[in-house]
């Protein structure tokens, strides 16, 4: 009931910080690869002797599972759906990634899930592999144009 009570006060304590500064959208990075507005976050749920948590979001909804959070206010990164001939492979990759059906000269960036960039190259041709190896495991977002596609990295 302890953890609870810390974790109420803590997103209270948060949704204060957040209302400050009303001219920025905040957002809740998990672990588990979910990105959801602080606006649309009603409270965490916990038990007393578990290492992982709930994120309960207004309406019922909840992403289960989660050990981590992070909060940015990154609103660079707008999730489109992807063009149907923008395709990456293998998704999830450990090594290397292919990336298909970007236009020839368009930049192609890789971000973490906090938008910062860790990879950027230029499509020579329609298609393009990016070493990925020595990224952390994690998703990330690969950016191409306006187009934005999520994959894992093992």
């Amino acid at each position: 009931m302890k953890r609870i009570s810390i974790l109420i006060f803590m997103m209270a304590l948060m949704s204060f910080a957040f209302a400050q500064e009303e001219a920025k959208e905040w957002f809740m990075l998990t672990n588990t690869g979910e990105t959801v507005k602080m606006v649309d976050v009603d409270y965490l749920l916990a038990a007393d002797d578990c290492n992982q948590f709930s994120v309960v979001m207004k309406g019922g909804t909840t992403i289960d599972n989660v050990s981590k959070v992070t909060f940015s206010d990154v609103t660079a990164v707008t999730l489109v759906v992807a063009d149907e001939g923008l395709s990456l492979f293998p998704n999830p990759v450990s090594r290397t990634l292919t990336i298909t059906g970007a236009t020839a000269g368009s930049e192609v960036q890789v971000l973490s899930l906090d938008g910062k960039q860790v990879i950027s190259t230029i499509m020579n041709d329609n298609t393009v592999t990016i070493d990925v190896a020595a990224l952390p495991s994690g998703y990330y977002l690969l950016k191409s144009q306006n187009s934005v596609v999520k994959f894992i990295k093992k």
